[in-house]
C-alpha cells in the first residue's frame, strides 16, 4: 500500500470498542520502497510480533521478539475526534524513568 492508500484505511475505519486479545501487527517501515516487504518480516520474525490489548485494564502490551514476550504498556482508550465526531483509538505512551 502507499502512503496515501494507508491514511484512506486509517482515516474510514472505525472503532466502537477497544479490542480484546492478541493482534498480529506488520511493521510498516520504508512504506512503498522496493525493501519495505522484506524489512517488516525481518523486523516481525525477530523483534515485533503485534499488539495485546486488554480493555479490562485499558493497556495494551506490544508482543517483541519471537517468543512473543509483553512489553511497553500504554493506556489505551476510546474518545471522541474533531473530524466528523467520530471516534478513534487513542494510545498515550506514558514513559516512566
Amino acid at each position: 500500500m502507499t502512503d496515501v492508500q494507508l491514511d484512506e484505511l486509517f482515516a474510514n475505519g472505525t472503532v466502537d470498542e477497544i479490542p480484546s486479545g492478541e493482534a498480529k501487527g506488520t511493521a510498516i517501515i520504508a512504506n512503498s520502497t522496493r525493501f519495505s516487504d522484506e524489512i517488516a518480516q525481518f523486523v516481525n520474525f525477530f523483534a515485533w510480533q503485534g499488539k495485546t490489548f486488554d480493555p479490562e485494564e485499558g493497556v495494551l502490551r506490544n508482543r517483541i521478539t519471537h517468543f512473543g514476550f509483553n512489553a511497553a504498556a500504554p493506556a489505551v482508550s476510546t474518545t471522541q475526534i474533531l473530524r466528523q465526531d467520530e471516534k478513534a483509538l487513542l494510545t498515550r505512551f506514558q514513559l516512566s524513568f
